[in-house]
């Protein structure tokens, strides 16, 4: 895995960087009529990406085709099922790329102590099927001041999330994540993130409201050591007769609670160095209502980092 950290002046400039990385990692960078398109071909991964001057979006696809749009590209979900990171004008404190031939994941650190997380990749697959594909990024409701400082609010869209409304089509974003899986019978099956409820064809988020290890993040810190586990994250998927199973896992990331831990702080386990992130930042106090200042609580996701 390669991993590199530096600052840029906004989403051009990181995407510029990003794309240099990448470039030099086993990705292609190919051209649209609008936006670009990162590709690996040996894992059928595609992903359109754009941006302007405060956000970046992006959009899975099957194939890549130069003569159309980033969100155009062969085999890609309707266009209401982009992930959008928002509110990233820069310039940045710093960011982080964590690059293999299976993933793309980004922090940046938009102001001191405020994140944001753009991702896509492979699960390390359960099992043989077309598909494993992901991409995602945290969406923050800015608009209203109500629920900024709500980590629980709905509105907002975390990584791998069972709460965020947008994710269903009915909150007030309607930007998603999305992970791909043709099983069933079902072709080009872009599946998007919803609770875990039986449903028609949605992946489970883990986090939040009804997540498949929410309880698991809830019992970090250890109250005996202080120790906060770094969760694995599963993607579970309907599957027919109302059952569920396991596509896969998400690599070289986890899912943690940051009470103890502070942003940006390296966890070693082992050979193995781990940095841990808030979803968008980390405050002792937050649930206030009418607050400016974006609030994840104690949420937090840690990468696997090689220097």
């Amino acid at each position: 895995m390669a991993y590199q950290t530096g600052t840029a002046t906004g989403p051009a400039d990181l995407l510029s960087q990003l794309e240099t990385f990448i470039a030099a990692n086993g990705w292609t960078v190919g051209a649209a009529t609008t936006g670009k398109v990162y590709s690996n071909a040996s894992n059928g991964l595609y992903c359109g990406v754009n941006s302007d001057t405060s956000t970046i979006w992006l959009l899975g696809a099957t194939g890549y085709n130069s003569a159309a749009a980033w969100n155009a590209q062969p085999g890609a979900p309707v266009n209401t099922m982009q992930a959008q990171s928002n509110d990233m004008a820069g310039p940045y404190s710093a960011y982080h790329f964590f690059v293999t031939t299976d993933y793309i994941h980004v922090v940046v650190e938009v102001s001191a102590g405020k994140f944001k997380h753009l991702v896509i990749g492979i699960l390390a697959k359960c099992g043989a099927f077309t598909g494993g594909q992901y991409y995602g990024a945290v969406y923050w409701y800015m608009t209203g001041s109500t629920i900024t400082n709500y980590p629980e609010s709905s509105s907002h869209l975390y990584l791998w999330d069972a709460a965020g409304l947008g994710m269903g089509g009915t909150g007030s974003a309607g930007y998603r994540q999305a992970v791909r899986a043709d099983i069933d019978t079902k072709t080009n099956n872009w599946m998007q993130f919803n609770a875990l409820t039986m449903s028609t064809n949605y992946a489970h988020g883990v986090l939040r409201g009804n997540g498949f290890i929410q309880g698991l993040w809830y019992s970090g810190p250890n109250s005996f050591n202080g120790l906060s586990p770094l969760h694995p994250i599963p993607v579970p998927v309907d599957r027919g007769s109302n059952q569920t199973s396991v596509l896969g896992y998400v690599k070289d990331m986890r899912i943690v609670n940051l009470q103890s831990l502070s942003p940006g702080q390296t966890v070693t386990i082992g050979s193995d160095q781990w940095l841990c992130f808030p979803v968008i930042q980390k405050t002792d106090v937050y649930n206030v209502s009418g607050s400016l200042i974006p609030s994840s609580g104690y949420y937090g996701y840690a990468y696997r980092m090689v220097p």
